[in-house]
């Protein structure tokens, strides 16, 4: 739309004032107004869009205040957006001139039958069905103006959606939540109505669901928009779906339903048979923990426990301790009645006894003491173990002695720096023992274990709790509460300084280079680049940054080179391999944790120091003697002096569980504490491992989220599960949001989680891991941080801030740009970038505070990340190395070799060498190089993934690529730089159902699937020309030739041939009413019943091979002549066709022979010479990999019927084999093309069976046919890989195989 929401809204204040109870006016259009109506509405049934809206927005601003007017302005621009959307998808309908056929040539009765189809898209009513009540399945007896809206059918060619314009449909909603418009208003139905599609299309789900909601109470709650909404809900995933469901469906189950719930009941009987949501009889839940599990009914002491009753059942309940720590699983472990999970049994028992009156518990006091007295434990706790201490303790936890020894224990964690297991084992005392003298220490020791941790506020707040004059016991004497806050406080500062947020006008923009290597290995799961998952931290004034495959250091504002970086090339195999997310090492002193660094194996994680980067101590990620598979869940957390990590292992059998293994080291030692493996149900096929965060220790305990089904606390002194929430885990595809995933966020008494194998987010009771809410429709995809009890998050589609304590949205702010890199939190704002602008939010509200613009560069920004006061732009330019270690040079003879990845190499021309420069793709590594013995690098980029082509056109890389399933994305580099030229989006280019794309010179042309052609000029990157006819989408075989665009098509549910020719001269389409003449050479037969299925493009004529169906099948071949549009009939039984002009191959039937010798007979013709003809019989392999040069057939035969390795070479001129050359020890042979003139013969053998092993190269001239030298090459020495491709560029061969390229210089 040509107005914004700004400019609409700025009306006079005085035109404001007198506008009480405007919606009950009668609207009065006068004469002038009429006719601007008249002629907006006269633009759009002739389809000129754009001119109507303008007539509209010129009304609306020429009269400021008439709300009546915009209205009704703003509801035809509206439904104009669903019209024009609708001409788009189906153009040869012509809709809108048929709507105001339709509607009687009445343009107010016109938009009322639009708005009707629009409220029946929503609704699916069936009102304009063929029986009124349900559509048919059938794709093509269904309206198309509803197909528009519902893109029910995955190939159907149609428009777009989330490019409608959405300006009218969100300025009418302005107008009603301002009072002057009411919800029920048909402006605003019709507009809710059209944004809930659109935002839908964006995966702005949570916009979409308020939309439904107001269209819901706006119609008075009525069953089919009741039934709208519900389906609504559970197509987008929402938590939400359920209960509405439910709802729903209890609706339809009462007795004496309407007929209107009836049909409502029907259209979504589908939907209840596959709904999975029913209410199951689950038992009520009792008070606390206790009354949440399933109660076990052989126990006798779980009724009277549950109701506070201990008297009298001490020895039950004793007896019930000590099977919690036994070996019975069902003993161990008790289910929810929830049925998401499990707990600990003796952590369930302990809550509900710590619950009862200290009076109620005496006597069970004393029967513990008594029983732990006589256990013989009692007497060597002197010399026992800490975790034999822990483990008596947890036998007795009632009885003084086991309690003093267990404050024997955290007296040496707390000496030991292990702050977490102390600071749990002091609470344990706090809550079980009630000895003054023991409670005081116990609480004197908790907060030295929060002081250990530097947790000062915290402490802040325990310390203010008590009566600052209390005496507690210190240093062997007694101090108050308030000497030994002073001492514990001494030096720490008053308050804590405050994170400032920073104006963006004030921050330093600085570009950060990254190593030119891999920054991740190869992926089975990988989608992006992975600059997002770049982490960067800042250490003092310098910054780390890391990945899978980096670890670098920089020093402050010098981003352009490391000080040192350590790059993974090669190495183990890391089973951890899956989606990315951010590798973050731990960075404390002058020391790094990670488990990937220089000389690290990645599954072990390592402590290296900052400087040197020698390695300090290692320790494996998992140890057991049966793991064979090990993967790490996430990265490693230092807390109190250890570091806890966690990771899985399997034996590698089929069992449907793993081994979920805690491990806690000391960070100062790498000594192992303690390692506890939890056998895991995998809760999907195949368990993978975490990129990013998974674990959080808060409080004396760990909090585990390993994305792997569950949710779990486990206890910080040796790993022991407390409790598991389990959620259904879904696979990748499945996800609506590619989640980073969070370590579970502590909020008060809340767990905040988000896995990344869920599409929710979920608050879970800290204490027993209750699910208190979820949420889905933010579609979150990672945790910024809290404000207060607000959680904020960065969605897919917008910002969000959600209450901790009930999982509802509290803000929702749309991104107004697509956004790159990470949103941080910094103060009270929020940060996060576009590739053009800064923004930042109030982290509060969620209102835009300010932007800012980056400055262009001469690269894609990949990545925009905002550290304190300075603005970090990643782009897809390396760092330049004055000595690039990519290249080395006389490996094995060779003139240079690079090691890579699964490299590939492209050339400027498919068989001409007079590029000087050769691009190399490895991984997500672009590498430009001199086609020279030196191999100089030219200059390298960041580029992934492998592009589907690239082709050199006027100084340029083209670079060419899919884009999701419809489109296709072009990107132009400097040949010389690399420097980024242009880029270009094509949309619906590869959408099936008649998309085409081909290339010719400077220019690509492409046919969409909704018959819209497009000419692009690659010198620019622009799209030059465009056209577009009637739909016949269909098959189609398009190419370049006589300066026409020529489309062979069969349009859909048809068999009639047409010849379309695009005169890119003209731009005038030819041929698309007329059914092509020529069937079987007689000039007028019809193509009918036939199916194009090859066809090459001269510059004279065309060929093609069509599948003809009557009599019989049979393949037949033609030839369309440009210049007169007359059709020849060349060839009968003719599979397929090969043309590398001017010469036509045309594949013939086998005979026995053939099949004997494995070969196939092919004719051959030339474009340009009728006279000429020629035929030879090429073998199979032939067909996939045809190769011409310069007139000359290339024929490489295997061994077979005792012949040798052949390679021989046809001049098409003279139908003679030019030469021939045998190899009968060899193991390969074959030829490429070295120049116009020239074929390269290689001949080569491995050490097979202890004979000696060769790689001889043979030039040929193909002037003469004679050979030169046979030169022989070094390759085996230095290789084990069989070569994959041999290529030559200039005087250079060269030879990449799986992990290299080699170049050799040739003796020409």
């Amino acid at each position: 739309m040509n107005r914004t929401l700004r400019e609409w809204f700025g009306f006079p204040a005085m035109a404001l004032g007198c506008l009480g109870g405007i919606s009950e006016l009668q609207a009065v259009v006068g004469e002038d107004e009429g006719k601007a109506f008249r002629e907006a509405d006269k633009a759009f049934v002739e389809g000129d869009f754009e001119r109507g809206e303008s007539l509209l927005n010129e009304l609306i601003a020429n009269h400021p205040g008439e709300f009546d007017l915009a209205t009704r302005a703003l509801r035809r621009i509206c439904l104009s957006e669903y019209l024009e959307l609708i001409d788009n998808d189906w153009p040869s309908q012509g809709y809108p001139n048929q709507m105001f056929n339709k509607a009687g040539k009445d343009y107010e009765k016109m938009w009322g039958l639009i708005s009707e189809y629009l409220r029946e898209g929503f609704l699916e009513t069936g009102k304009f069905g063929e029986n009124g009540e349900k559509y048919s399945e059938d794709p093509r007896k269904r309206p198309f103006l509803l197909e528009s809206l519902w893109r029910k059918v995955g190939d159907f060619p149609l428009t777009p959606k989330e490019n409608m314009s959405d300006e009218a449909a969100e300025r009418i909603i302005t107008l009603q939540r301002s009072g002057y418009l009411e919800p029920d208003d048909p402006a605003v139905i019709d507009a809710s109505i059209l944004l809930v599609f659109i935002r839908e299309s964006q995966r702005r789900h949570y916009e979409a669901a308020q939309l439904a909601d107001a269209l819901v109470a706006a119609n008075n709650r009525q069953i089919d928009w009741l039934t709208s909404r519900a389906v609504l809900h559970a197509r987008i995933k929402s938590p939400r779906a359920n209960f509405l469901l439910r709802e729903l469906f209890s609706f339809f189950d009462k007795p004496g339903i309407d007929p209107v719930v009836a049909r409502a009941a029907k259209r979504t009987a589908a939907l209840r048979m596959a709904w999975t949501g029913f209410s199951r009889n689950l038992m009520a839940e009792g008070p606390g923990w206790l009354g949440q599990m399933v109660p076990d009914n052989e126990n006798r002491a779980w009724d009277r426990v549950a109701a506070g009753l201990v008297n009298g059942s001490e020895k039950d309940i004793d007896l019930w301790v000590q099977s919690c720590l036994g070996k019975e699983q069902s003993k161990v472990y008790v289910m929810r009645r929830d049925e998401t999970g499990s707990a600990k049994a003796w952590c369930v028992l302990d809550d509900q006894l710590k619950s009862l009156r200290p009076e109620t518990l005496r006597e069970f006091r004393e029967f513990q003491e008594s029983r732990c007295r006589i256990d013989a434990r009692s007497k060597t706790m002197g010399d026992a173990t800490q975790g034999e201490k822990l483990a008596f303790f947890r036998r007795f936890p009632w009885a003084i002695t086991s309690q003093r020894t267990l404050m024997n224990y955290a007296q040496v964690e707390l000496e030991a720096g292990r702050g977490q297991a102390a600071r749990r084992a002091f609470r344990d005392l706090w809550e079980h023992a009630e000895d003054p003298d023991l409670l005081k220490r116990a609480r004197v020791g908790f907060w030295l274990s929060i002081a250990q941790g530097k947790d000062y506020e915290t402490l802040e707040k325990l310390i203010a709790e008590i009566n600052p004059d209390e005496r507690f016991p210190w240093m062997d004497q007694a101090a108050s509460a308030t000497e030994i806050r002073q001492r514990l406080m001494k030096g720490v500062p008053a308050q804590n300084p405050k994170e400032e947020d920073h104006a963006l006008a004030g921050m330093d923009i600085q570009l950060l280079s990254l190593p030119a290597r891999p920054l991740w290995p190869p992926m089975k799961y990988r989608s992006s680049p992975g600059f997002a998952f770049v982490n960067l931290q800042s250490v003092g004034a310098n910054l780390l940054v890391s990945t899978r495959n980096l670890l670098a250091w920089y020093e402050a504002n010098n981003g352009a080179n490391p000080v040192w970086a350590d790059t993974a090339r090669g190495g183990h195999g890391d089973h951890s391999i899956s989606r990315m997310g951010e590798f973050r090492p731990i960075v404390d002193g002058n020391r790094i944790y990670t488990r990937w660094s220089y000389r690290a194996d990645p599954l072990k994680l390592v402590a290296m120091d900052l400087e040197t980067r020698e390695i300090i101590w290692s320790q494996n990620l998992a140890d057991s003697p049966k793991a064979k598979r090990i993967i790490s869940l996430g990265n490693p957390v230092l807390s109190g002096g250890q570091i806890y990590f966690a990771s899985a292992w399997d034996e590698h059998r089929p069992t449907g569980r793993f081994q979920l293994q805690l491990s806690c080291v000391d960070a100062a030692t790498g000594q192992v504490n303690w390692r506890q493996d939890l056998s895991i149900a995998a809760s999907q096929k195949f368990f993978e491992g975490v990129f990013g965060e998974s674990l959080t220790v808060h409080d004396g305990a760990i909090y585990c989220s390993p994305s792997t089904g569950f949710i779990g606390r486990f206890d910080a002194r040796d790993g022991k599960m407390e409790w598991m929430y389990n959620y259904e885990s879904v696979s990748r595809h499945a996800l609506a949001a590619d989640t980073k995933g969070n370590a579970p966020l502590i909020v008060g008494d809340l767990v905040i989680s988000l896995p990344r194998d869920s599409n929710v987010m979920v608050g879970l009771e800290r204490r027993t891991g209750k699910l208190l809410w979820s949420s889905s429709l933010p579609l979150a995809v990672e945790i910024i941080g809290q404000v207060g009890q607000k959680i904020l998050i960065q969605g897919r589609t917008a910002l969000a801030s959600i209450d901790a304590r009930n999982g509802q949205i509290k803000w929702h702010s749309p991104y107004p740009d697509k956004m790159v890199g990470k949103a941080t939190l910094h103060g009270a704002s929020i940060y996060l970038g576009s590739q053009t602008t800064v923004y930042r939010y109030d982290a509060t509200t969620g209102i835009e505070r300010e932007t800012r613009s980056l400055p262009e560069t001469t690269n894609s920004i990949q990545n925009v990340r905002v550290l304190h006061d300075k603005i970090y732009l990643i782009t897809d330019e390396p760092v330049a190395e004055k000595e690039n270690s990519l290249v080395r040079y006389s490996p094995g003879g060779s003139a240079w070799e690079v090691t890579a990845w699964d490299p590939k190499l492209y050339f400027q021309n498919g068989n001409e060498s007079s590029g000087s420069e050769m691009l190399i793709h490895e991984n997500d590594m672009l590498h430009c190089l001199e086609a020279t013995p030196a191999g100089k690098v030219l200059w390298q980029r960041f580029v992934y993934p492998r592009p589907n082509e690239i082709f050199f056109v006027a100084g340029k890389a083209i670079l060419l690529y899919n884009k999701g399933r419809y489109d296709l994305y072009l990107k132009a580099l400097d040949q010389k730089t690399g420097n980024l030229e242009w880029e270009l989006t094509l949309l619906r280019l590869r959408a099936g159902h008649g998309a085409a794309i081909g290339r010719s010179g400077k220019y690509l042309f492409g046919k969409d699937n909704s018959d819209r052609f497009y000419l692009v000029d690659l010198s620019i990157g622009k799209v030059v020309l465009q056209n577009r006819i009637p739909r016949r989408n269909g098959n189609v075989k398009a190419g370049f030739g006589g300066g026409k665009v020529h489309f062979l098509m069969t349009p859909a549910y048809q068999r009639s041939l047409y010849w379309l020719q695009w005169d890119i001269g003209s731009n005038e389409i030819t041929g698309m009413n007329q059914v092509m003449q020529g069937r079987n050479g007689d000039p007028k037969q019809a193509f009918r019943d036939n199916w194009v299925e090859s066809a090459k493009f001269g510059e004279h004529a065309c060929y093609f091979v069509s599948r003809q169906e009557t009599p019989s099948r049979e393949y037949v071949a033609y030839r369309t002549n440009y210049k007169d549009q007359s059709v020849e009939l060349v060839g009968r039984n003719t599979r397929n066709l090969k043309f590398e002009p001017p010469f036509i191959f045309l594949q013939q039937q086998e005979n026995d022979q053939h099949r004997k010798t494995r070969t196939h007979p092919w004719t051959i013709q030339r474009e340009d010479d009728p006279n000429y003809a020629h035929s030879l019989d090429l073998p199979h392999e032939w067909y996939h990999r045809p190769t011409f040069v310069n007139g000359h057939v290339l024929d490489v035969r295997s061994p077979r019927n005792k012949q040798p390795w052949t390679v021989r070479v046809h001049d098409l001129g003279s139908k003679k084999a030019l030469f021939t050359q045998t190899s009968e020890n060899t193991e390969r042979m074959g030829g490429i093309p070295a120049g116009p003139d020239r074929i390269l013969v290689y001949d080569w053998k491995r050490n097979v069976r202890n004979t000696a092993p060769h790689f001889k190269l043979t030039l040929y001239d193909l002037k003469t046919g004679l050979a030169g030298q046979t030169m022989e090459i070094d390759y085996w020495s230095s290789n084990n890989q069989t070569p994959n491709e041999i290529r030559v560029a200039g005087n250079l061969v060269l030879i990449n195989d799986r992990n290299s390229v080699k170049a050799w210089q040739l003796k020409l």
